[in-house]
Order: C-alpha cells, then sequence, then structure tokens
C-alpha cells in the first residue's frame, strides 16, 4: 500500500530494514500452512503490498482503474509502479491512498508509464516514482511510505498454492467528527497453476470464479505464493470462466532491470 504519514521526513522502509526481500522479518512464518490465520496474514500482507492506481482525464473524471506493486531489485532510491490493464495511458494517473480528503481518497502522482508488453487490448506498464513532484504536494511533516519487492520474479509450478489480494473499492463513513474510509476487497486463495502459453499463466480458483464486478481494478495485482514471491500479475479471466490469467512476468525479468 501507499501510505502518508505525519511528522516523519520522507524516508523508505526497507531502507531502516523492515522490508528485506522478499518479505517483512517474522511474515514467512505467518504465511505457511493452511490455518484460518495463516490465510488471514497472506490477505492482509498482500493488501498492505499491492496499490490501487487511477487514471484521471482532462476533466477529472475517473476513466481507468487497476492495481499494481512497486518494485525495486536493488538498492535504488525510487522504486518502480507495475502494473496491468486495458489501455494504460501514459499520463494522467494517481496511486490512491486511504486517506480521506474532501470526501474522497488522497491520490498522488503516479508519474508517467511507459508500455513494455501488449497482448489482446492489454497493456502491461511501469512507471518511476515521481518523487520529487509529490513531494511539492505534500506538507513539511508528511513522509511516503512504502513496501517495494526486491527478490527475482519466479515460474509457478503445480504443487504450489497461489493467490493475491488488492483493494477494489470503498465509502466514507462518518464516525464521531472524522470521516472513515474503510475499503473492499478482492482476493483469491489456494489457485492453483493449470499450464501457461507463450506469455500468459492460467490458474484454477477454489470453487467457481466470480462475476467480473468483483475482479473489478483488480488487473496488474501480483500473483504470489504464500511467502510473498512473485509468479504473476493479474489479467482477468478466460472467455470460458474457467481461469485466472497472469502474465508470465518472468520473461519480462531482463527489460524490468533496465527500467532504472
Amino acid at each position: 500500500m501507499f501510505y502518508l504519514t505525519k511528522n516523519e521526513n520522507f524516508k523508505q522502509r526497507d531502507q531502516e530494514g523492515l522490508v528485506p526481500p522478499p518479505l517483512i522479518p517474522g511474515v514467512r512464518s505467518k504465511m505457511t500452512g493452511n490455518s484460518i490465520n495463516a490465510i488471514r496474514s497472506y490477505i492482509e500482507f498482500m493488501l498492505n503490498f499491492s496499490v490501487r492506481i487511477i487514471t484521471f482525464d482532462s476533466s477529472k473524471n475517473i476513466i481507468g482503474q487497476r492495481s499494481g506493486f512497486f518494485y525495486k531489485p536493488t538498492d535504488y532510491e525510487v522504486p518502480i509502479i507495475i502494473t496491468a490493464g486495458h489501455g494504460c495511458p501514459e499520463t494522467g494517473s494517481f496511486v490512491e491512498t486511504r486517506i480521506a480528503k474532501d470526501q474522497k481518497p488522497s491520490c498522488y502522482n503516479a508519474g508517467n508509464f511507459n508500455i513494455f508488453y501488449s497482448e489482446n487490448s492489454i497493456d502491461i506498464a511501469y512507471s518511476k516514482l515521481p518523487i520529487d513532484i509529490i513531494r511539492k504536494d505534500l506538507p513539511d511533516n508528511v513522509k511516503i511510505d512504502y513496501l517495494a519487492y526486491s527478490h527475482e520474479f519466479m515460474e509457478p509450478v503445480k504443487s504450489e498454492a497461489y493467490g493475491f489480494a488488492v483493494w477494489n473499492n470503498y465509502e466514507l463513513v462518518m464516525s464521531g467528527s472524522d470521516l472513515l474510509l474503510p475499503q473492499y476487497s478482492c482476493y483469491e486463495v489456494g489457485m492453483e497453476y493449470d499450464y501457461s502459453d507463450d506469455w500468459q499463466h492460467f490458474f484454477k480458483t477454489q470453487g467457481d470464479l466470480k462475476k467480473d464486478e468483483y475482479y473489478r481494478a483488480a488487473s496488474g495485482s501480483p500473483i504470489s505464493d504464500l511467502e510473498g514471491k512473485i509468479y504473476s500479475l493479474l489479467l482477468g479471466r478466460t472467455d470460458d470462466g474457467k481461469y485466472l490469467r497472469g502474465l508470465n512476468i518472468k520473461k519480462f525479468q531482463h527489460l524490468l532491470s533496465k527500467c532504472f
């Protein structure tokens, strides 16, 4: 998730030792096994790891919603945002936070997206987080805080369980004199890898696939194992409704490494 925290200078969590690759210390032990607590820990971890990206037109109307994550393979100062979806305009995209402002979530510039692969109207793109632009929009006592992935991307196997979790909707609720911003999650756990084609992986879910509305804005969310290693990038359902499709992101790791 993309956080804004008051009363601290700009600092990266991973430089504080909180996010070494690929996981936060202690998460690994909580996310193994098949218990309800392990599943809850996994969902909570992925919700805090993924980001929600909103695109506006020139009249400030929302014209696109998708998900993504921060990627930083080495100790560079600024990560890139990786995302996927139906049409990814170069400009006009913002990272949505969970902070309410003027009765809507605060959003901050996501930079200019560069498409590095397109297939069947799906754009896979990245953007360097424009730290300098964001700093100008923030008070001096507010910092940027994020989780960034720094492990290599992996190839899925049939003996492993996979999943994802993203925020895909919100509402504003009054609590006393404050506005709260509860959000609703979209997630799948216990997904099974079935097969791949030239550029994507196909996963079976536990039970029937949900309707399209459930997966709205989930395109671009990382598909991972229970330890948080990323194997794919969610693209959507297959036409026959039997599988969830995900980008073979391992195939593009060499391209992404040149983005820094």
